[in-house]
Parts: C-alpha cells; structure tokens; sequence
C-alpha cells in the first residue's frame, strides 16, 4: 500500500504566487481561468481555494460528459439543490426537471427556447442559493465539459443578478479549444493563470513534505525534475513506484526511472490529439535526442523551414517540447516507442546522413547508424 502522503500531499507546494494572482481577481469582481497540462496541480489549487472560504461548491466535468448535452450542468444543479433550506416551486421543478428528470415532468419546450428558458432558471436558482450563503462556483476540468453547459455557464458568468457570485474554472491547456470560454474573455471579465511547472527547490520541497525516509530531496529532487519536467503528479506517481519496489533509496544520477502507467496514458492522450504534422516533427525529435533542432527537423522531414513553424508552436503549447527540447523524460520515451521500428530505422539513416553532411564526430553519427541497422 502506498503511503497516504504519497497519495495526498500534505501541502501544497510552490503555488503562493498563483494563489495570489487568484486571490487578486477575486478582488478585481473577475473570473479566473486556471490553465495547465495534466498533472500540474490545477485541481489541488482549486481545493485549496474551496477550503479556505465559506459558501463555495466545486464541481467536476467527467470524460463522459462531451457528448451528452447539460451533463455538467446537471452535476452542478445537484449540488446546488442539496443545500439546505433550498426549495423550489412547482414552475420551477418543471423547469429544471429539462435537465434533471428526478424533479418529475418537464417543461414542454425544445430548441432555442428550452436554452433560455433553462437558462432562466438555473440563473433564479443560484440567486436564491446566494441568498442561503451560496459565495463562489469553482468548474474542474472544463476540457472535458458539453458545449451545451459552457454555453449557459458563460451566460450565467455575465449575468447581473448573479453579479456578486464569483466563478473560477480550470481546464487543461492543450485541450478541448473549441470549449474555451470566449464569450468571457470578449467581456473583458476572465482572468488566466497558467501553472507552471516546478523548479528544483520546489520539487526538493515536495519531496520533504511527504515525510518519507527513503526520499532523499537533495539526490531526487534533480533527477524528478528531469524525468517528470516539474509535473508534481508525474513526480508523485513515479515515487509512488520507486517506493512500492523498494527502489527508492538506491537511485542515482542517470539512472532509468520507471514509467507509471496512470502518467504514460496522459502521455499517450497528450500525443494522440496532436495533429499529424506535429506528431511526425515530435517523432523526428525524439529518434534524432540531442541533435535535433529545426535545421535538422526541416532536412529529415523534407520540407521547407516555414512549414514546420506551427506543428512546432502546436508541440510547445501541448508541452511536449519545450525551449527547442522534450519537455521530460517521459514524454521523450512515450513519443519514440509510438514510432515503429521500420520507420524508426529510416528516420535514424536520415538523420545520419544529414549529420555526417555537416561533419558530425563519430559519437553523434554512431547512435544513428545502429538506429537505422547499419552497423558497416
């Protein structure tokens, strides 16, 4: 069994500066937008925040909510109706009953006029929680929201009578755009906050806090930050492993950690929604390590240098790569074991060839060589 520090931390690290920037929006009467990849740590800012004031409902978007119309907004109205000394009338259990069929029968609208009409509703229902001490909504993983419940949240967001109730969402960076709430930033009332990942000082720090013998912060904390890239769940999960297999307290410089399986499917999803023409860059810069940058990528790829300008900005704000390199470790491995080993040979010659061109010493050439079976 894992240890529960492992499981929970039991602070949160490095994020003083983000909650400060949270904190003033909140003074400002604006909506935050928590932006980060996965893992970074978006849901545990957003707890915190919930825990340090009254009168505040969190509530999550689930995978299974894209295709499934008011999913979230569904979810969200539970939460709201379980506060005590709420109650509706019988006009409005019809009306929220469009969305949840426990209150009985529904209204009989369709279209356009069942959105407002719902719309209508749920802004009247959140003004009567206000007034039972209803302070603030906070949305999670807005990434994987219906668009049907963004769109009447943003209204709600917007909404005069809800004026006082302050909002916070949080979604993943790289993914779901056509989900990102537009109709907020044209209002001028959102305000982003993009986590970054950890440094080492601060990964140290975590690795304090969890309280484990076995974890020496000064020997991982370097060695983390370049398997994981700063992404505390990364870190987490990959101590998780170290300490269930009794490897904890041997690791060293160099030395190959393990891949957890929760992070190498965030990684693997992470690739699979790149488009074809960054995914084809990001496998060239994994079988090409140390020696890739845009000359080389432009040369193996056979295309013009301007052609890979946007699959590169699509790689850095997926964060897969990052100031011209793989973001971490486990990204790099997830990218070249996606490449199959007859392509990966082809590639490997390619590059070969375009390093030896520019007279490359033998160490470079001789990784590519073997990569591509030509051991001559």
């Amino acid at each position: 069994v894992a240890p529960a520090s492992l499981m929970r931390p039991p602070r949160l690290i490095g994020r003083e500066r983000e909650l400060a920037a949270l904190e003033h929006a909140w003074s400002l009467e604006r909506i935050f937008l928590i932006e980060g990849e996965a893992g970074i740590g978006k849901s545990r800012l957003l707890q915190a925040l919930a825990a340090s004031r009254d009168g505040m409902l969190r509530v999550q978007a689930r995978p299974t909510d894209t295709g499934v119309p008011y999913a979230l907004l569904a979810r969200l109205l539970r939460q709201v109706l379980a506060l005590p000394a709420l109650k509706l009338d019988a006009g409005r259990r019809r009306e929220l009953a469009l969305v949840l069929p426990e209150l009985g029968e529904a209204a009989a609208v369709a279209g356009d006029a069942q959105r407002l009409l719902l719309q209508r509703a749920v802004d009247a229902t959140l003004a009567q929680a206000m007034a039972l001490g209803l302070r603030g909504l906070l949305i999670d993983d807005l990434h994987f929201a219906d668009a049907a419940s963004v769109g009447v949240l943003q209204a709600l967001a917007l909404s005069d009578r809800l004026g006082a109730l302050r909002w916070g969402l949080a979604r993943r960076s790289a993914e779901a755009d056509d989900l990102r709430p537009t109709a907020l930033a044209e209002a001028g009332r959102i305000e982003t906050v993009v986590l970054a990942p950890l440094d080492e000082a601060e990964m140290a720090a975590l690795i304090d806090s969890l309280g484990l013998a076995e974890l020496d912060a000064g020997r991982l904390a370097p060695i983390l930050l370049r398997h994981t890239g700063g992404n505390p769940m990364f870190a987490l999960e990959t101590m998780k492993d170290l300490v269930l297999s009794g490897q904890a307290g041997s690791v060293r410089a160099g030395a190959r950690l393990p891949q957890p399986v929760t992070v190498g499917a965030l990684v693997e999803r992470r690739l699979a929604q790149l488009s074809r023409e960054a995914l084809r860059l990001a496998r060239t810069a994994a079988l090409a390590g140390p020696d890739f940058d845009a000359e080389l990528a432009a040369a193996v790829l056979e295309l013009h240098p301007l052609d890979i300008a946007e699959p590169w900005r699509e790689l850095e704000a997926a964060q897969v790569i990052r100031d011209g390199a793989f973001a971490h470790d486990l990204v790099f491995e997830a990218t070249r074991a996606s490449v199959p080993r007859p392509i990966g040979e082809l590639l490997h010659r390619r590059i070969a060839e375009h390093l030896q061109a520019r007279q490359a010493p033998p160490e470079r050439l001789a990784p590519h060589w073997a990569g591509a079976a030509d051991w001559a």
